[in-house]
């Protein structure tokens, strides 16, 4: 296998188990999670939790696949990048409300996937096209 193939692999993983770790907590815990960060609408925590399992998934399905289409990926990268573009603007928009905690951790997480989507684009430009469709 390809270095990048691997490398493009990894970071899905590990895209997977981020996202759907922060997916989970927030299904599971969202009046705790809106408390913490500063929300008065714990639902749209939920509903975050809910989208971020289904982006989970279908990262997890694109790491454990090698031939998973490049499209899907790209897919996986822009949200990825909207994600990190958001996030200020939520900050913004929020910072009224937001708790400084709830600042840090939007920031933290922007980081973080700014991150992935850096190293899941420089792992499909280097993948062997035939070990990504």
């Amino acid at each position: 296998m390809a270095d990048g193939t691997r490398r493009l692999q990894t970071a899905l993983g590990l895209n997977a188990a981020f996202s759907g770790l922060c997916g989970l907590t927030l299904m599971i815990a969202p009046r705790a999670s809106a408390q913490l960060i500063g929300l008065p609408w714990p639902w749209l925590l939920g509903a975050l939790g809910i989208g971020l399992m289904g982006f989970a998934l279908l990262a997890a399905y694109a790491a454990g696949n090698p031939l998973t289409r490049r499209s899907i990926i790209t897919v996986i990268v822009v949200a990825d990048v909207f994600w990190v573009v958001a996030s200020p603007v939520a900050m913004l928009a929020g910072a009224s409300a937001l708790t400084a905690v709830g600042q840090g951790l939007i920031a933290l997480v922007a980081l973080i996937v700014a991150a992935l989507a850096t190293i899941q684009w420089i792992g499909l430009r280097e993948a062997r096209p035939r070990s990504v469709a």
